[in-house]
């Protein structure tokens, strides 16, 4: 009996503390998509997730978690839908002290990565003009003096002002120049960064690289609910 006891004893209290471990992790992670959800227009859900074990041992020893990952899905901004955007953090620090306390702060992080994910047509429906997306490039379609015209071009982005500038024309003879369109995403800035651009089949990805916590993000993340 006592070499029973010897054996299930140690084996209860491991389960017991990584269960609190992960109770710990996983309110953690509520909390921070809470947070990004808050900041970010309005969506159909956000998850987060720490990529951590042990949780709490690790933010004993030095405060920081390996990578942490936040996903938002279908964002609305007035007529514009992003279908989901992406914050991938690596080298995560959190403030020790207030996650004792019931709140999760972020300090800082290694590097990081925000993807976002435009729908095209919605996209289109904003700028008010037919733009069509397709792998490697944008196109504008107008009719010019009863003429239909197509402008083939690339999309770059700066803030949240997003362009369309045609290289090409098929149809009429026209400057490309007078078929660029553009369309400022209202609101919160989607990616505080310089974004890389890539079209894709009905849409736009946005990526952008950070090494530096957003100051944005930031105060979503200290803020209460």
């Amino acid at each position: 009996m006592r070499k029973w006891i010897i054996l299930v004893i140690p084996t209860v209290l491991v389960l017991a503390l990584v269960v609190g471990d992960q109770a710990a992790k996983g309110w953690a992670e509520s909390k921070l998509a809470e947070r990004a959800a808050a900041y970010y227009p309005p969506g159909s859900g956000s998850s987060a997730s720490i990529h951590s074990f042990p949780f709490i041992g690790r933010l004993l020893f030095s405060g920081t978690v390996p990578q942490v990952d936040v996903n938002l899905d279908d964002l609305k901004v007035e007529a514009v839908l992003i279908h989901r955007l992406s914050i991938h953090a690596s080298d995560v620090k959190l403030n020790r002290s207030d996650l004792f306390h019931g709140k999760v702060r972020l300090d800082d992080i290694g590097q990081g990565k925000i993807v976002a994910t435009i729908d095209g047509a919605s996209l289109a429906k904003a700028i008010g003009v037919d733009v069509r997306f397709t792998p490697g490039e944008a196109e504008v379609h107008k009719r010019i003096q009863g003429v239909e015209v197509t402008a083939k071009g690339k999309v770059t982005v700066k803030g949240n002002l997003i362009t369309v500038t045609p290289m090409s024309v098929e149809g009429l003879s026209v400057p490309p120049s007078s078929l660029t369109v553009s369309y400022r995403i209202p609101g919160v800035e989607i990616l505080p960064c310089q974004a890389d651009v890539k079209v894709v089949q009905n849409g736009v990805v946005l990526s952008c690289a950070v090494t530096d916590v957003p100051a944005a993000l930031v105060q979503a993340a200290q803020s209460e609910p």
